[in-house]
């Protein structure tokens, strides 16, 4: 699951009444999480900053500050930061669900 892979929140697509099929391509580029997890993770995206990123990322495309290929390159970029710097989130939270099922 890597934030700079999707290209919009589901809730903003709902939001703002996009077609319920572009909507689905949407979710199905994303990992189904218990409530829980989803904050966890996104209290640690936005811990390391790359909400922030990406809305400026984004911000600057549609005020046409950046080019659509700046666009495109950084997002790959920051993909890869995004993916070494979360990895440790990713495990830790694999290590307590299944410490969890183990209880359950």
């Amino acid at each position: 699951m890597n934030m700079f892979i999707k290209n919009i929140s589901v809730c903003t697509m709902v939001y703002d009444g996009y077609d319920m099929e572009e909507i689905y391509k949407e979710i199905n580029k994303s990992k189904r999480l218990c409530y829980r997890c989803h904050q966890l993770i996104s209290l640690s995206e936005k811990k390391f900053g790359f909400i922030g990123i990406k809305q400026n990322l984004t911000r600057d495309l549609n005020n046409n500050k950046i080019s659509k290929e700046f666009y495109e390159n950084e997002k790959k970029r920051l993909g890869i930061k995004y993916n070494k710097m979360m990895e440790k989130v990713y495990d830790e939270l694999k290590k307590y669900m299944k410490l969890k099922n183990n209880y359950l």
